[in-house]
């Protein structure tokens, strides 16, 4: 998150890599941070993000509500249920995570680390498939930045926390396009965007399930070699579907407002809801 800096001589140099920081650390050259030190760093306290935690479950309520009273649920409503999946995800693996630190920690050296390995030359598709992957932080050269790139992840690679965050994120990724199909048998103004809407659907639910079988097949004995050789390019060819059919469901969840049945405009009446006194 460039929460360490190199410094030489007063002036900054550029952010630490995860495997600098690692290095330090192991050799006692950087005491890291106490979990407590972190917590004070982030600008959003626990009260916050609770309250934008509990606004995202609101309108998991709300359209909970309109089904039991049989009121309908357009498209995108239907696309913002599923991103309530992320977001909620997003909170709980990021709740201690610092925001704004705007003061990194200074690491002073006298001569800087050898680079790691950067592919230079890359083709401009190929950059764009790294960054949907999360394979782009071999893309980035760390000593001509002064600060960590948007996109910088500080990939784990082959580690035992890189499986498990692939696991997490491949299943999110698979209720979030479960959560499309809940509108299979809506109305929609034309046959040819229920079509594209079921493909769709049914295209973000499958492909991160055919990426999290290399992932899961890596930890079986016994598997061929040319089979285990075959899969990542079936990852590559897998991703361009899975993209296009996350923009495909953004256009028609628009595309679907300009036919509204009227009940789409009521309100959920509440008060039939919830217990009270007359």
């Amino acid at each position: 998150m460039g929460g360490y800096h190199y410094y030489k001589d007063g002036e900054p140099q550029h952010p630490l890599s995860r495997w600098d920081v690692i290095k330090l650390v192991k050799s006692g050259g950087l005491v890291p941070p106490t979990d407590e030190e972190l917590r004070n760093w982030s600008q959003n306290d626990a009260l916050s993000k609770t309250l934008a935690v509990v606004q995202t479950l609101w309108f998991v309520v709300q359209a909970i509500a309109r089904g039991l009273e049989g009121l309908p649920i357009t498209q995108l409503e239907i696309l913002t249920l599923a991103y309530t999946t992320i977001t909620v995800a997003m909170y709980i693996a990021w709740w201690d995570k610092p925001q704004n630190v705007g003061g990194p920690f200074r690491v002073a050296v006298k001569t800087l680390p050898e680079p790691a390995w950067v592919l230079e030359h890359r083709m401009r598709y190929l950059h764009i498939f790294d960054v949907i992957a999360g394979w782009q932080d071999h893309l980035v050269d760390l000593r001509k930045e002064r600060r960590v790139p948007t996109f910088y992840g500080g990939t784990t690679y082959l580690s035992e926390n890189s499986f498990h965050a692939d696991v997490i994120a491949l299943c999110v990724a698979m209720v979030f396009g479960a959560v499309h199909c809940a509108a299979w048998h809506y109305a929609f103004p034309s046959t040819a965007e229920k079509i594209f809407w079921r493909i769709c659907s049914l295209a973000t639910v499958i492909v991160p399930g055919a990426m999290l079988i290399p992932i899961l097949l890596g930890l079986v004995d016994g598997v061929p070699d040319i089979l285990l050789e075959v899969l990542p390019f079936t990852f590559a060819a897998s991703a361009p579907i899975y993209v296009t059919a996350r923009i495909l469901l953004l256009v028609i969840s628009f595309t679907t407002l300009r036919s509204l049945p009227s009940e789409a405009y009521s309100a959920v009446q509440w008060t039939l809801r919830i217990p009270h006194f007359t």
